[in-house]
């Protein structure tokens, strides 16, 4: 009997420690969903933040796309008018010597096309210039290093296409200096003076 009774208590307690355990892991799986919403919580007012972000920034993009079509009508108009002007544009990069944009007048006025723009070195473009005129590229280049002055004008013959010398008015203006104050960017401006 005695045997019985402590197998009855060795049952029951191992039936309340069953129930607790089943109630410990109740307890765990209860407090990780309670994690889990509030790790919910925090990702669902987070991705609200970024969608209102998202919204923001897409404003921002259609706006500046917008401004970009605007400036780019406007840059057209402005080389349109440049193009029918009977002027050559062109900004050069003073380093390395090459044309970074130009308008299409030089094929109007000295014949040259694009890919022959293209082609130009420092070396070749010398030769566009008459050979008495150099001297003034020369003081221009040396009056243009100087910080405080940012132009020059001066009349040049150039070469035409077909080997002719056009005279021209070169006006020469630096738009941007390094920071040694050195030019590296300029604009010139030419029109052909009429004989």
């Amino acid at each position: 009997m005695a045997r019985k009774k402590m197998r009855n208590i060795v049952d029951d307690a191992r039936r309340v420690m069953d129930e607790n355990m089943d109630i410990a892991r109740f307890n765990n799986v209860l407090n990780s969903i309670e994690k889990i919403k509030e790790k919910y919580e925090f990702l669902n007012k987070n991705n609200e933040r970024l969608e209102q972000t998202n919204i923001f920034l897409q404003n921002i993009v259609y706006a500046l796309e917008k401004r970009n079509n605007e400036l780019n009508e406007q840059i057209s108009f402005l080389e349109e008018i440049i193009n029918n002007m009977r002027i050559i544009v062109s900004i050069k990069d003073i380093k390395r010597r090459n044309l970074l944009w130009y308008n299409k007048n030089y094929q109007k006025i000295l014949g040259y096309h694009h890919r022959e723009l293209q082609e130009l070195n420092c070396e070749e473009a010398v030769n566009h210039y008459h050979p008495d005129d150099y001297k003034m590229i020369q003081e221009r280049d040396n009056i243009v290093r100087n910080i405080h002055s940012n132009s020059y004008s001066c009349v040049v013959r150039l070469k035409h296409v077909n080997g002719k010398w056009l005279k021209m008015r070169s006006d020469f203006y630096v738009l941007k200096r390094n920071s040694d104050g050195t030019a590296s960017q300029a604009m010139e401006v030419m029109r052909a003076i009429e004989e």
